[in-house]
C-alpha cells in the first residue's frame, strides 16, 4: 500500500505541473486538453479507490469511538444538568425570600424616614428650627440595609446570561429597511435563493436579488 501511495502522489504531481503549463491555442490543444481531462478524471477514481477503505476504516472507528464517549459521557452530562437544575431552583428561592426580607426592611426604613421628615416639618412650622435639624439629619441617616445571600453557593457561580429571540420576524425585516437596526441582523437565505435561481433561471424577480448564469465544463472518463 505505502508503495502504491508514492507511486500515486508521484502521478498526481504530474498532473499537476502538466496542467500548470498546459496552453490551449487551437483545435489540436482543445483536444489533447480534452484527453487531459479524461486522465485527470481517471487518476481522481484512482485517488478515491486507493484512499476509500482507508477513510471508511477510519470513520468506522471514529464513529465507534464517538458512539462509545456517548454512552459513557450522556448519564454523566444528564447528571450534571438535572443537580444544576436544583442547585439553581434552590438558589432562586432563596434569592426570592432574600429580596422580599430586603424590599419589607426598606419599607420599614422609608416609613421611619417620612415619619423623620414629619416631626421636622412640624417642628419648623412651630418655630422650633433646631428640633427640625434634628429630625432631618435623623431621616437622612436612617438606611435600609442591604442583606447578604443567606446561604454558600459553594464552588458553583450564578451568572446571568442573554439571548435574543426574535417574536415578529417582520417587524425585524421593517427595522433594518427603515435603517431602525443594524443590516447584520437579518442575512440571505442563498440555499432557498439559489434553489429559486436554478428553478426560474432568467425569470427569477425578486427585489435586491439577480439570477446569475455561469458556464461550466463537465467531463466524464
Amino acid at each position: 500500500m505505502a508503495q502504491e501511495i508514492m507511486e500515486l502522489e508521484q502521478e498526481v504531481q504530474k498532473i499537476d505541473v502538466q496542467a500548470q503549463n498546459f496552453i490551449i491555442k487551437t483545435q489540436d490543444s482543445y483536444d489533447k486538453a480534452n484527453d487531459f481531462l479524461k486522465a485527470i478524471k481517471g487518476l481522481q477514481q484512482q485517488v478515491k479507490d486507493t484512499f476509500g477503505p482507508i477513510i471508511k476504516k477510519a470513520y468506522e472507528a471514529h464513529k465507534e469511538a464517538k458512539a462509545q464517549e456517548t454512552i459513557h459521557l450522556d448519564p454523566l452530562l444528564k447528571a450534571e444538568s438535572l443537580v444544576k437544575g436544583k442547585m439553581l431552583t434552590f438558589w432562586q428561592e432563596q434569592e426570592h425570600l432574600r429580596r422580599e426580607a430586603e424590599a419589607k426592611l426598606q419599607a420599614e426604613a422609608e416609613k421611619k424616614r417620612q415619619e423623620a421628615l414629619a416631626k421636622a416639618e412640624a417642628a419648623r412650622a412651630e418655630g422650633k428650627e433646631a428640633k427640625a435639624d434634628k429630625y432631618e439629619e435623623k431621616a437622612s441617616q436612617i438606611i435600609a440595609p442591604t442583606l447578604a445571600p443567606s446561604f454558600d453557593k459553594g464552588s458553583v457561580a450564578v451568572k446571568k446570561i442573554w439571548h435574543a429571540e426574535v417574536i415578529d420576524l417582520m417587524a425585524l425585516v421593517k427595522a433594518v429597511a427603515a435603517a431602525q437596526a443594524p443590516i447584520s441582523l437579518v442575512e440571505a437565505n442563498m440555499v432557498v435563493l439559489n434553489t429559486q435561481a436554478r428553478a426560474l433561471k432568467e425569470t427569477m424577480n425578486y427585489p435586491g436579488v439577480k439570477s446569475v448564469c455561469e458556464d461550466s465544463l463537465s467531463t466524464r472518463r
